[in-house]
């Protein structure tokens, strides 16, 4: 097993391509070289901070966006990623990538100097 530290925007990441490999948390973790444990731990830890507190949310606040789409038969079945350009970068996401993990990126490179 790895045991380098990896951050918690890794993590979150992690966590969504395990629940959209349909792997058990074994099977992925093995496949990534990480703890099953370690895994679960995080999966849980993530999914318990994006609920609401005390009626505030602690998840960051998204800004309404707008999306282009070409005007042309069956296109929206073809699209397979969405990109983002926020403070000078675009970020290229895969559709189905968990929003929480996106709306933590994009609030990271928001806030970089």
């Amino acid at each position: 097993m790895a045991t380098e530290r990896r951050t918690r925007i890794w993590w979150q990441a992690a966590v969504a391509r395990w629940k959209r490999s349909g792997l058990s948390a074994r099977e992925f973790a093995e496949r990534e070289d990480v703890s099953a444990r370690t895994l679960a731990w995080w999966s849980s830890t993530l999914r318990r901070a994006t609920r609401v507190s005390r009626g505030q949310s602690q998840l960051v606040p998204l800004a309404p966006i707008e999306i282009e789409v070409p005007r042309i038969a069956n296109t929206i079945s073809r699209i397979s990623h969405v990109e983002i350009a926020v403070s000078g970068v675009i970020v290229r996401v895969e559709v189905g990538t968990d929003v929480h993990y996106v709306g933590a990126l994009v609030a990271a490179l928001g806030v970089r100097t």
